[in-house]
């Protein structure tokens, strides 16, 4: 995000709702994350001046404690796309777009 004169600024939690990255790998799309704002804070990922964030899907294997910490909680919002939806992950996406985005939410 531009903080204006060129300058970046780091992101807050009411600048977005989702985060949805994914992972494009030879053969094709290798991971998807969706990670609400909320979650991607209170992991401290919006810090002063930090502008990336490392996302670990399943298979792979950090190589610092603190990787190793950021893949735990990475993991409840990774989606294989390789594999057939199953209800229990669609389920999930649901439920953390419902969390995400109240005002998305259907009376």
């Amino acid at each position: 995000k531009h903080g204006g004169r060129g300058l970046r600024a780091p992101y807050s939690a009411g600048d977005f709702d989702l985060l949805v990255a994914y992972l494009w790998l030879e053969g094709g799309l290798g991971a998807i994350f969706v990670v609400p704002a909320y979650h991607v804070e209170v992991q401290r990922c919006m810090q002063m001046l930090r502008q990336s964030i490392t996302l670990y899907p399943p298979r792979s294997t950090p190589p610092r404690s603190a990787g190793q910490q950021q893949k735990a909680w990475q993991a409840e919002y990774f989606f294989d796309p390789n594999l057939p939806p199953a209800s229990e992950a669609r389920d999930r996406l649901h439920s953390i777009i419902r969390l995400a985005a109240p005002r998305l939410r259907r009376k």
